[in-house]
């Protein structure tokens, strides 16, 4: 029998690291169905099946496919009958030419199946979100703001802020005060709408609340209409509320929104990391665990609406011409149909294992660096 202490730590803790997992798994299974689903629409032989990484927990052949489940949610593939993709499977079916490869398929059906995981995570997505939005949408309401530190000479600094240092307010409003609907974004547009023009912000400091007037200044100096920066890292406490639910048409207008914009904005930050060569502000497996794992503590529909956040990032990388994702093999693919001709395996299989090798680093750094943030050293 549980005594009253273990069921709290079963409902707290518990309950929802299994359900961060679980969403975390679902993401991948997700992606990777969409690829399986139209192989199997076109017939194209799928030997394996499989999601996650690390030790094998379940595997079982359900007709020609081979299913595994491994206990890491980290990665997933679609082993497809005449298609090279090393890492992914036994590739013994790899040059495979019969009805039933992938090679010998019409363009506009490979493009479904090499597309199918981008549709299916940018689907999913979009029906949690017109759920979400049907039922009532969670929404983000800051509490306070942590300054946890200034860069010298900037707006902050000019202004007396110093490093821990908590906003409560911003022009004569406190952010928890009764009716108060302000969230992490209207914050953010509100600082960066408001380049040269003051700010009165309630700053709780020892213990005591005292007005501190700060001039945000903008990124670009030659511009005066380009976003505003107050110059300081900032970390937000949040609360969130449920907005009141809309009808299913609204619902699927503003899904459609919801989802298009985030798709063009992960595309920006996409292009903005390649040109300025930083991966700062992105999380690796361990981080995107850990804040499924706080969302799934704090309310199920912040961590639906999470899942759906991460789902249509997933689909925009796999966007990317590059090897070992969705759009690499989509490039080598329309080259192929546009020459007429198949690129060498030589070279398709250089490409990949360097990419490979390039992810694999990658998530290793990130997890290293995932690991020190979330234990603070």
């Amino acid at each position: 029998m549980f005594e009253l202490s273990e069921l709290s730590t079963l409902t707290s803790n518990i309950l929802p690291l299994v359900g961060a997992l679980l969403a975390f798994y679902s993401i991948i299974t997700v992606h990777e169905f969409g690829h399986f689903i139209f192989c199997k629409i076109f017939n194209v032989k799928t030997p394996t099946f499989s999601i996650g990484a690390g030790p094998v927990l379940l595997k079982k052949k359900l007709w020609d496919t081979k299913f595994v489940f491994s206990l890491f949610p980290v990665g997933g593939f679609v082993e497809i009958g005449g298609l090279s993709e090393p890492g992914q499977g036994s590739q013994e079916l790899a040059q495979d030419l019969s009805d039933q490869s992938f090679e010998t398929k019409p363009y506009w059906q490979k493009m479904l199946i090499l597309c199918g995981g981008i549709m299916f995570n940018l689907i999913f997505a979009f029906g949690i979100y017109t759920s979400l939005f049907y039922t009532g949408m969670p929404k983000s309401k800051v509490v306070e703001i942590t300054i946890k530190s200034i860069i010298p000479n900037g707006p902050a600094d000019k202004a007396g802020i110093i490093a821990g240092d908590i906003f409560v307010g911003i022009n004569h409003k406190l952010f928890a005060e009764k009716g108060s609907s302000l969230s992490i974004s209207d914050f953010s547009a509100q600082i960066n709408g408001s380049a040269n023009k003051p700010l009165h912000f309630l700053v709780k400091r020892n213990g005591e609340t005292i007005q501190k007037e700060i001039t945000p200044e903008p990124e670009n100096p030659e511009d005066a209409s380009s976003s505003a920066k107050l110059q300081a890292e900032l970390s937000s406490n949040l609360t969130y509320e449920i907005s009141e639910g809309t009808s299913i048409i609204n619902a699927i207008k503003k899904s459609f929104t919801m989802v298009e914009s985030q798709v063009t904005e992960s595309l920006s930050t996409f292009k903005r990391l390649f040109k300025e060569r930083s991966i700062k502000g992105i999380g690796g497996p361990v981080m995107i665990v850990s804040q499924l794992f706080k969302t799934a503590q704090a309310n199920f529909k912040l961590l639906l609406l999470f899942v759906s956040f991460i789902n249509v990032g997933i689909a925009t990388m796999n966007m990317l011409p590059l090897g070992a994702l969705d759009g690499g093999q989509i490039m080598f693919t329309t080259i192929e149909a546009i020459f007429r001709r198949r690129l060498s395996d030589t070279f398709k299989i250089t490409v990949n294992v360097i990419s490979l090798g390039f992810f694999f680093l990658l998530f290793v750094y990130l997890t290293f660096r995932d690991v020190l943030n979330l234990f603070g050293k």
